[in-house]
């Protein structure tokens, strides 16, 4: 052999040598099996629709003060200025003076808008 070869020789040997002193690593995740011929697992069902239903209102008229009151919620409807606001009884007004009442039904919304 020649002195080139041997030369050349050597340097493969040393950078193998190198090369295996280092050690160097190479990651690679973890395979995903896929099975032929299974399909994917349904999605989870959705969350169940509660569906609330309105309670029908008799508000109670009294037309001596035009009041009424909502047994739903408790208080009175009363006129004030140019609206009608939900709340207590109007300060002039007392609750062992409001009298005779009558019973409205509210199947289409608010009743002071078709009894005046």
């Amino acid at each position: 052999m020649s002195t080139a070869a041997l030369a050349a020789l050597a340097l493969c040997l040393a950078l193998t040598a190198t090369a295996q002193a280092r050690k160097v690593y190479v990651y690679e995740p973890p395979a995903v099996i896929i099975t032929p011929g299974y399909p994917p697992p349904p999605p989870p069902p959705p969350p169940p629709v509660r569906v609330y239903r309105v309670p029908v209102v008799n508000y109670w008229y009294y037309p001596a003060w035009n009041v009424y009151w909502d047994p739903v919620a408790g208080m009175y409807w009363s006129r004030q200025g140019r609206h009608w606001v939900l709340g207590g009884l109007p300060p002039h007004v007392h609750p062992s003076r409001l009298g005779r009442y009558y019973m409205v039904p509210a199947e289409e919304g608010r009743p002071w808008k078709r009894v005046r």
